[in-house]
């Protein structure tokens, strides 16, 4: 298992969150395992997603597909995502 940050602005928060709650099912059919969704709180147009995906490959096949691009572009997604690929090393509870 894998976890992606990406990280992009938005034209409007509430437009997108839309589009991302719609294409919900298409994330976990595709290999996603669950996600979270940050803002700047200062700035609700700049979002971070957090999201745990079964592989890299599997990530890699639905990031770039051309569905993904047009749901993002419907979104009101500004620019191109940054985008981090984590291996989790360690996890410590308190």
């Amino acid at each position: 298992m894998i976890t992606v940050l990406i990280s992009h602005k938005v034209r409007d928060f509430n437009l997108w969150l839309n589009g991302f709650e719609d294409n919900s099912t298409a994330r976990e059919l595709s290999g996603c395992k669950g996600c979270r969704v940050f803002t700047d709180p200062d700035n609700s147009t700049q979002v971070t997603i957090e999201a745990q995906w079964k592989s890299l490959s599997t990530f890699n096949k639905y990031f770039e597909s051309s569905r993904l691009r047009q749901v993002m572009d419907e979104a009101g997604v500004i620019g191109q995502p940054d985008v981090k690929i984590l291996s989790e090393v360690q996890y410590a509870e308190i």
